[in-house]
């Protein structure tokens, strides 16, 4: 997603290939065959759906995402021009109005060639003052997850061109959340990742994934390691569409 809430993967065709390997069949028969229909039932009835979102989600739109099963929700909370995101705030009493089991809200940075203002010494300050404007505007969240992405897929304009300068970057924001008591998580891809923060940097892969890949397949079954994470916690797995009469992306864990 970038600032406007999505992201171009057109720029991202090479790693979007289909898992390798082919399908292995093998026929079952009496209770194996039962076994394995109730093994499948019990694994889509754990599987949690949600949505995220970087515009205001409303009361109507919370109610009937509920009503379809969803049980999710990450907003943005912080926006690329280095300012908070006021629709947060409206979309937290949303969702929690709703019943909506769960909540997170995503930080995406300001640092890179278009945002001149947002220098290295802005990393800490950045994450201080969302966690203070969600604080004081009593926002309840249970993660939040640091976006690390060029929209674009050209590396200059939401980064440096400078990979060392970018993992520094990200290491102060981690290291401030930390501070203030924030549960954190990164929202990349293996793509994104290795341009922005290099192939052999795996300076995140403590906290949780959160990862895009747009093959309309709810499942981890496409995953690839790359820096440093074995597994995923949470994929996005569609782009913008309607859900609720509304463009949002489709996200997923089992």
């Amino acid at each position: 997603m970038d600032d406007n809430g999505y992201t171009d993967f057109s720029v991202e065709i090479d790693f979007r290939s289909s898992p390798k390997g082919g399908r292995h069949t093998r026929r079952l028969g009496g209770m194996a065959c039962k076994a394995a229909v109730l093994a499948a039932l019990v694994v889509v009835a754990a599987a949690t759906d949600g949505v995220d979102v970087s515009s205001l989600l409303t009361a109507s739109v919370a109610s009937c995402l509920s009503d379809a099963g969803y049980s999710f929700v990450l907003a943005r909370c912080w926006r690329s021009n280095n300012a908070f995101d006021e629709d947060v705030v409206g979309t937290s009493k949303a969702v929690l109005g709703a019943g909506l089991a769960h909540f997170d809200v995503y930080v995406f940075p300001c640092y890179g060639g278009n945002h001149p203002q947002c220098t290295s010494d802005t990393a800490a300050t950045q994450v201080k003052f969302a966690y203070n404007n969600l604080t004081n505007n009593g926002v309840k969240y249970g993660m939040m997850w640091f976006d690390i992405e060029e929209p674009n897929g050209d590396l200059g304009q939401y980064w440096s061109k400078n990979i060392s300068d970018n993992q520094s970057f990200f290491k102060t924001m981690l290291s401030q959340a930390q501070t203030l008591g924030i549960v954190s998580g990164v929202y990349t891809n293996k793509y994104m990742w290795t341009t922005i923060m290099g192939s052999s940097f795996s300076g995140g892969s403590t906290y949780p994934l959160w990862y895009a890949h747009y093959d309309s397949n709810p499942s981890f079954s496409d995953f690839e390691t790359f820096g440093g994470w074995t597994s995923p916690s949470i994929k996005q797995y569609q782009g913008t569409h309607t859900v609720c009469d509304t463009g949002l992306d489709a996200d997923w864990y089992p």
